[in-house]
């Protein structure tokens, strides 16, 4: 069960709603005229109004009253009355049951198509008409959409202070409002033209919980609705009238609170979705900038590490594996100590392109997906998507290409080891391929990082973690693919510290996780 903490504003609202439709909201009040006199004189007015040939008879009136018993039953025309089973919930002595049609006149609009709106009634002297669009999902209209029908057309009118819902399609039973003028509508819209009846507590129950879902019940056809007539014979509560409005009064005077609490509501939700991925920056901010961990006097320094690096890559270079750069450069510290005087103790800096390669996937045409071949073909090579590196899972994915294509496309090969990297859309997700992972190429919505040194893979996972994410956010917009990995990516400057820092920092983080994740 959720507590209110729990509750969004609307869930809160509906709650709120929930107990009023059922006489919990406000007291009932013995001097009331009971809600069985209150329909005495609603038939009464119908009739009146029957006789003065303002709207029809119904056919199969029903008449809902209370047996001696005290159960409902309803008589339909010249029927015997029948006992109504399964009412939604038990209502107070001095309520009553009621069905829409014997409260209101219930009638949809006219239908316009948009050539037609355009060629006749756009911008000319009229009342407003009001389509499904016009009416927003937080109860409100707009009327200055441009569409007016002139007055002494034979449209169909909603008055001013009546109900619209939308009756039709996927925003059926949830866009409602009341009007403030007369107003011309449409056939998708339904107009509840009430009799006695406080127009604002049958907007309450039309808000509440217990009719969104017996109009999601009745929802019928390709598109979704409810007809006219089914609309009729909804059954609601029915309070005494002096009731009505305290419950109105009391929903009233909740609203602005509602709105305030919603308000906060939303923020505290948005600092929720956004507070682990903002401390999880701020982490790894502190981590490569020496601000996580102690340092050790004793932890080999990080240039020494850098240079069995680069004498890893002078081998890779020598093997024929890898090619020399020709605008390579490696970053001392100086003597002067300007730039440096704040580096932690035993760190070093280096340039990305100093510790290993990167290959972009083949570009857009290079890969199609007119490549591709079943996943029976003999010796097929996988093709890495970017949801394997998103999800981190090697097995997934659907796309294989033959051999022989492969042999074309062998500089974009990954096997186990290799470093992939999402590179458009969700940028930034770091998948080291594990032992068991197929050797494939990747398309290009990624990229391939080959390490010169396998000592620093993990700790290198989160400097380049949040250099892409440092990298993407500065350009506004613009795909990582346009960014790198050549003219920004490669010289991107970084801090490295000493290799048994890089695990204390990695232990530290490991920790803060598991305690974040809790």
């Amino acid at each position: 069960m959720k507590t209110i903490k729990n509750l969004t504003a609307d869930e809160l609202r509906k709650s709120i709603l929930q107990l009023a439709i059922q006489g919990k909201l406000v007291k009932q009040d013995p001097n009331d005229e009971p809600a069985s006199e209150l329909v005495k004189r609603i038939y009464e007015e119908k009739n009146k109004l029957i006789a003065e040939g303002k709207i029809k008879k119904d056919k199969n009136q029903s008449y809902i009253f209370k047996g001696d018993d005290n159960c409902y039953y309803e008589k339909i025309g010249n029927n015997e009355p029948v006992k109504l089973e399964d009412l939604p919930f038990d209502i107070p002595d001095n309520w009553m049951w009621i069905r829409i049609k014997n409260i209101a006149s219930v009638f949809n609009g006219n239908s316009i198509n948009e050539a037609e709106k355009n060629k006749k009634y756009r911008n000319i002297q009229g009342r407003d008409y009001i389509s499904t669009k016009d009416v927003n999902f937080n109860r409100t209209i707009n009327y200055n959409n441009g569409v007016n029908i002139p007055y002494d057309s034979n449209f169909k009118i909603a008055p001013k202070g009546k109900i619209l819902m939308c009756i039709e399609g996927g925003s059926a039973g949830r866009k409602i409002a009341i009007t403030i003028k007369d107003v011309n509508f449409g056939n998708k819209l339904a107009c509840f033209d009430t009799v006695i009846i406080n127009d604002y507590y049958l907007f309450s129950v039309f808000l509440s919980n217990e009719f969104l879902t017996i109009f999601k019940s009745s929802l019928s056809g390709i598109i979704g609705g409810v007809s006219i007539n089914t609309l009729k014979e909804f059954l609601i509560p029915l309070p005494p009238l002096e009731e009505q409005q305290r419950i109105v009064d009391k929903i009233n005077s909740f609203e602005p609170l509602l709105e305030k609490y919603d308000k906060v509501e939303k923020e505290l939700s948005k600092l929720e979705k956004e507070f682990p991925e903002k401390l999880k920056k701020s982490i790894l901010q502190y981590a490569i900038e020496g601000k996580l961990v102690k340092q050790d006097p004793n932890d080999e320094p990080a240039s020494v590490l850098l240079e069995r690096i680069k004498q890893e890559k002078e081998r890779l270079i020598k093997e024929g594996k890898i090619k020399r750069d020709k605008n390579e450069s490696y970053i001392c510290q100086g003597d002067d100590k300007n730039y440096y005087e704040n580096l932690p103790m035993g760190w070093s800096v280096c340039m990305l392109n100093n510790l290993a390669t990167y290959k972009k996937g083949p570009f857009g045409s290079s890969l199609t997906k007119d490549m591709f071949v079943p996943d029976s073909t003999p010796n097929k090579v996988k093709v890495y998507e970017q949801k394997n590196a998103i999800q981190h899972d090697a097995t997934i994915g659907d796309y294989f290409i033959s051999y022989e294509k492969y042999l074309d496309m062998k500089s974009f090969t990954v096997v186990p080891g290799d470093i992939i990297v999402s590179c458009a859309g969700t940028i930034g997700e770091i998948y080291k391929l594990p032992l068991n992972a197929p050797k494939g190429i990747i398309n290009q919505a990624l990229m391939k990082v080959t390490l010169f040194s396998e000592e620093i893979t993990n700790y290198f996972e989160i400097i380049f973690y949040d250099t892409l994410h440092k990298l993407s956010e500065k350009s506004k917009g613009t795909a990582i693919k346009n960014i790198a990995p050549f003219e920004v990516l490669k010289p991107t400057i970084i801090l490295l510290p000493p290799l048994n820092e890089q695990n204390r920092i990695l232990y530290k983080i490991k920790i803060i996780n598991e305690i974040i994740t809790d």
